[in-house]
């Protein structure tokens, strides 16, 4: 139960770090563009 937990836990910040770091490339992008 806690390994999967573990898991779920890590599973959670990488998609909202991967998340966090495509916004920032579209926000440079569009920098970029103005």
């Amino acid at each position: 139960m806690i390994i999967g937990n573990l898991y779920l836990i890590l599973m959670e910040t990488f998609s909202v770090s991967v998340n966090l770091s495509f916004i920032m490339d579209v926000g440079d992008n569009e920098k970029e563009n103005l």
